[in-house]
């Protein structure tokens, strides 16, 4: 039977995969009902009382379509329904005698709501002594046996691991479902045709399977006409090394695949992406983020300030005024950082100057504040035409005081200035607390180092799925450590980058105290599908981007892509002849780095452009403002997620650096790029990647490492020198096959070097980053390499017999 009368056979449509997804999600919104001891309590209480409740109150599976469990009874019967035989089995060996009638549906729902309260009606009279809902805290069961054949403890944990498999966005795309739909209908196809052959799906695929599993009625006796028995399924076959079962299964699915509906059968997001994060990282609750801002706050108060200077009875008047200039300040993130405290004009008085002080601030720790003073004093002379003429001094200024740390009660601090001029001071310090504020975090820079990072050593990388490399290669990585410092510079985080060249990898981890907490790594279309919210097709067509998740310990944070657009080569004008106008060149253009940051939590898409559209290599986005050269991160205290957002700072630097086109050698380009200035009568614009060595962000990311990350340009540049030297061991994860998915890692588009795209068949990548044919650096008359103008095609302004036609010749510039 062919799949397309398969797909109209068959129980499951999209919208049933919809309520099933819903019904899952909200189990693992809820995964107190993993938990063992719940398990066992809800297969007790399914075995002994639903089952018996269904043959007391329904007369046939349709009539079973009427009621609705308790919650946790309803999770095991679900897990018990993804084993059709053993259910049928187990079924029928009850006291029912048969299945039970269900459909998927969204728990949360009003219909399915409706349900549950007719269900605990009934059940109140047939169990007056058994809850319904049950307290599930104390869902402890002694001496849990069942008669159940399918081990349904087990198999609940591997559902919880299964749900991660499908949970990301675009499983509720409606075309991405149809799609699902189809192929599972190819699926039964071609287990129809090779019906003894161990055969696994996608997770596309096995979402609908999940699904039709759930309504066992029609699955058995569909699968029955299709298949001529009921395809069971077994989900405890989970090892995916090389030479399993899993693995050997999936190489032969995939070639039958290809032989019988001429497709490829992995699918972009359909693909295995780990162990879910959750309890794998250290839960940080909204306190525990919040800490991380926590400052202490004081409101500061000035006593009448006392000044003496010589001759100070000569003076007509003074001024002094005061002013807080900070470290850091979130205000004023960018700009000057500091405020006038008060300008108060003084009273002389036997002994000195006095001014008032009236005005209180509130001043944080963190911003490291200090005082300040500027002194001015006026005096009146008789010119030398007799009238008075005032006479300006301003006097030298005291060092700024610091007004941290703050005491830890509130006081007075008295402290004096002695040079020539004499200042009293006394501060008092009152509301002394602390609360979070929008904190300016710095970096305290580590160095990169040589390790090898076991790729089998999970601890060592946390939710992080990874190749397993061939015996004999290690995991040879570039690493560095930095420390995160708040404004009283107190390491309160620390950030671990990896660049792995062996699996193509480049992962984020974000550390508070010792334990990980967050982390990010890089992925390709096997993880994020075609998500519309990505922009894939529209932003990113047609170049090779990069893409890394963000993890929690609560499951995925965000994606982002990133790609570099707009990379142009200069075309060289052509210059005019007595006989032939010239033709002027076109500017090249060095492009800019792209990125789409989609956050999985609240569904919000950010766009950001750098550098950006003023030129600054600064990221402004809702939560978090990173200035590149000065390497600090603005966290606001607003947005709960401090630790997400200093991994996303670090996320998108490295993005940057993955995507840059950059020459081979950058320190021989640097030599030709000045060389090439200085001998053109145009200012060349300087290529992107000779700034990033002034960018300490980039620095902090890894750009002097740059031959030793996994970037497009270094695996462009490694694919051609293995081609010409002739290299066939071992290279890595996409050395010469480009574009293969492996366990996430992906560009978007084939950098194979044979390719035909845009980096694919290049030789090199020329001094200006631009794709070239031979890494031509040109000639002076445009069209340089650099971007440069493009060359005016020549003004014509040379004398007639030269060929240039003259000013006024017949030539004439372009």
């Amino acid at each position: 039977m062919e799949y397309a009368k398969i797909m109209n056979k068959i129980f499951p449509q999209y919208e049933q995969v919809l309520d099933h997804l819903a019904f899952l999600r909200y189990f693992d919104e809820n995964p107190e009902y993993y938990l063992e001891n719940v398990v066992k309590r809800a297969i007790h209480r399914y075995e002994s009382f639903w089952i018996p409740f269904i043959l007391n109150n329904s007369k046939n599976t349709d009539e079973d379509l009427l009621f609705s469990p308790p919650l946790d009874i309803h999770w095991v019967w679900h897990v018990h329904m993804l084993a059709p035989q053993a259910y049928k089995s187990d079924l029928e060996s009850s006291v029912l005698k048969r299945v039970v009638g269900h459909r998927p549906a969204d728990p949360n729902s009003l219909k399915e709501k409706s349900k549950r309260e007719k269900t605990a009606s009934f059940w109140k009279k047939s169990y007056p002594d058994e809850p319904f809902n049950i307290e599930l805290s104390q869902a402890d069961i002694t001496n849990f046996n069942t008669n159940f054949s399918y081990d349904i403890v087990k198999a609940s944990g591997r559902q919880q691991v299964f749900f991660y498999q499908v949970s990301l966005p675009h499983y509720l795309d409606k075309d991405f479902l149809r799609s699902s739909v189809r192929r599972y209908a190819m699926y039964l196809q071609l287990k129809q045709i090779y019906s003894d052959t161990f055969l696994v799906p996608c997770y596309d695929i096995d979402i609908v399977w999940h699904t039709h599993q759930a309504n066992p009625v029609d699955y058995i006796r569909e699968t029955r006409e299709i298949l001529g028995k009921t395809l069971n399924h077994d989900d405890s076959v989970n090892d995916r090394a090389v030479g399993s079962k899993l693995s050997n299964a999936s190489q032969t699915t995939s070639k039958l695949w290809k032989e019988t509906f001429g497709e490829d059968f992995r699918n972009p997001g359909c693909m295995y992406r780990g162990l879910p994060p959750k309890g794998q990282l250290l839960h940080l609750s909204k306190e525990d983020q919040m800490s991380l801002l926590k400052t202490r706050i004081a409101t500061i108060k000035l006593s009448p300030l006392k000044w003496s200077f010589p001759n100070q009875e000569t003076a007509t008047r003074t001024t002094i005024e005061t002013f807080v200039k900070s470290k850091n300040s979130s205000q004023d993130f960018k700009g000057p950082r500091q405020k006038t405290y008060s300008e108060v004009q003084g009273t002389l008085t036997r002994d000195s100057w006095e001014f008032p002080q009236e005005k209180m601030l509130e001043i944080e720790e963190c911003n490291l504040p200090k005082i300040g003073f500027i002194l001015d004093s006026w005096r009146t002379k008789i010119s030398c035409f007799c009238f008075p003429v005032e006479r300006h001094k301003t006097h030298n200024s005291p060092a700024l005081f610091p007004l941290f740390p703050f005491p830890e009660k509130p006081e007075e601090k008295k402290f004096k200035f002695d040079n020539i001029d004499h200042l009293k001071i006394q501060i008092n310090y009152s509301g002394l607390k602390s609360r979070p504020t929008d904190m300016i975090f710095g970096i305290k820079p580590g160095s990169f180092y040589d390790c090898i990072m076991p790729e089998t050593v999970q601890t060592l990388w946390g939710p992080i799925p990874l190749e397993t490399l061939p015996e004999g290669v290690d995991n040879n990585c570039r690493a560095v450590t930095h420390g995160i410092v708040n404004g009283m510079e107190e390491k309160v985080m620390s950030v671990y980058l990896i660049h792995s060249l062996p699996l193509i990898l480049s992962a984020v981890q974000v550390f508070v105290g010792s334990k990980m907490a967050v982390v990010a790594h890089t992925v390709g279309p096997d993880t994020i599908g075609n998500e519309v919210k990505l922009e894939l097709d529209e932003t990113f067509g047609g170049v090779p981007w990069r893409a890394m998740i963000i993890k929690d310990n609560e499951g995925d944070f965000g994606i982002c892509v990133g790609a570099w657009k707009g990379l142009t080569k200069g075309v060289p004008g052509v210059k005019g002849t007595k006989y032939k106008k010239g033709t002027p060149g076109r500017q090249g253009d060095h492009g800019y780095f792209r990125m789409v940051y989609y956050n999985l939590r609240t569904g919000k898409v950010e766009k950001i452009k750098l550098p950006s559209y003023s030129g600054k290599n600064e990221l402004e986005m809702e939560n978090m403002s990173v200035d590149w050269e000065e390497g600090l991160i603005l966290a606001k205290k607003k947005d709960k997620n401090v630790a997400q957002n200093i991994c996303l700072a670090f996320v998108t630097s490295t993005l940057y650096l993955l995507v840059q086109p950059r020459p081979e050698d950058v320190e021989a380009a640097e030599v030709k790029w000045k060389k090439q200035n200085m001998n053109t009568s145009i200012s060349l614009t300087k290529p992107p990647f000779l700034r990033n060595a002034g960018i300490v962000f980039l620095l902090y990311s890894g750009w002097k490492e740059r031959q030793k990350i996994p970037s497009n340009s270094t695996m462009v540049y490694e694919q051609k020198r293995r081609k010409d030297s002739g290299d066939v061991g071992y290279a890595g994860m996409y050395w010469m096959a480009a574009g293969c998915w492996g366990f996430g890692y992906g560009f978007g588009q084939d950098l194979n070097y044979d390719g035909g795209a845009d980096f694919g068949g290049m030789l090199d990548v020329d001094v200006a980053g631009c794709v070239s044919d031979a890494a031509d650096f040109g000639g002076m008359d445009g069209g340089d390499v650099f971007a440069g103008c493009g060359g005016c095609g020549g003004c014509g302004g040379g004398p007639a017999e030269s060929g240039g036609g003259g000013f006024f010749g017949d030539g004439g510039g372009g």
